[in-house]
């Protein structure tokens, strides 16, 4: 189960109820207003939920494996990004609850290179990508339109040559995606003309994306710590951090108070942190391999706020 920490005070938390029995999510995704909550229980499903009103969750049937999602913050817009794994037939059953047999709308077709050519879209939010087993091919990023007063509809279908890590839209603009890619490529993606152009390249293992609140700055994380960020409408203006700390991998990063802040999810990346199974752990050891949310402001010290 999500679970949601209100920041301005840190001890108290609410628990996001299951849509309908209780499941391991292999990913999800959450909408920049917090609202609404898309969940990968198998990783060729996507369940979309919304976390204020109580009504039966959507869910999309991809038939591929789902590598990364996102949300508009409107909920009307769901980004998946998946792949075919070599040996594997890729299958689409229609499972919409409630009933809908999704139509495929009109196919958007990128017009860049190949090396801006997107392949999947990332997550806002804490989002977990799945290892692939095998090669993957056929990579592609479908969004679907889930307008409560429209049918559900595949929208775009766009192509891509790798698997796409991380999505995010932009708050605001809709039509507006940040992808990351397997290789390290930061891209912005525009839905209206099927563009995209990279903003960075071989930047290494690429974790999560977010945006500010208004849309101005979006951020990428490594898993490393490193995360840099750049300004929306002048993409030269970049800024580096490195908040990686020895003996810690990182997962998530989102803004917090119009950009003033930024928060770090992680976990230990030292496999002496975890106790072998069956094993007790000290409770000083316990304490370490817990995971860790991080605030952080560019220059100053961190501040864990929970774990």
């Amino acid at each position: 189960q999500p679970i949601a920490w209100g920041l301005s005070k840190p001890s108290e938390f609410a628990s996001v109820q299951p849509f309908s029995a209780p499941v391991t999510a292999t990913l999800q995704a959450i909408s920049p207003g917090g609202r609404w909550l898309a969940v990968a229980p198998d990783g060729q499903r996507v369940f979309v939920g919304d976390g204020i009103e109580s009504r039966p969750a959507i869910t999309l049937p991809i038939g591929l494996q789902i590598q990364s999602a996102a949300l508009s913050a409107d909920g009307y817009r769901v980004a998946v990004a998946a792949c075919v794994e070599a040996g594997a037939k890729a299958t689409e059953t229609p499972t919409a609850r409630p009933t809908a047999t999704p139509t495929a709308g009109p196919t958007a077709t990128p017009t860049a290179g190949p090396s801006a050519t997107p392949t999947k879209e990332g997550a806002s939010g804490p989002t977990q990508t799945p290892t692939p087993s095998r090669e993957l091919t056929d990579c592609r990023v479908v969004i679907w339109s889930v307008n409560p007063a429209l049918p559900i509809t595949r929208t775009h279908n766009i192509p891509g040559s790798e698997p796409i890590v991380a999505m995010a839209f932009r708050p605001g603009r809709p039509d507006q995606l940040a992808l990351a890619t397997r290789s390290g490529t930061v891209q912005r993606y525009d839905l209206s003309t099927s563009k995209a152009v990279n903003l960075a390249t071989s930047l290494g293992e690429i974790v999560d994306l977010a945006f500010t609140g208004d849309g101005g700055k979006l951020a990428a994380l490594i898993g490393s710590g490193l995360v840099k960020v750049w300004d929306w409408a002048e993409p030269t203006r970049v800024e580096g951090y490195d908040f990686g700390t020895q003996g810690k991998r990182y997962d998530a990063v989102e803004f917090l108070q119009d950009g003033a802040w930024l928060a770090l999810a992680a976990h230990p990346s030292d496999p002496q942190a975890t106790p072998a199974p069956g094993a007790t752990p000290a409770p000083e050891a316990t304490q370490a391999s817990a995971p860790q949310l991080e605030l952080w402001q560019p220059g100053a010290r961190p501040q864990p706020v929970a774990t």
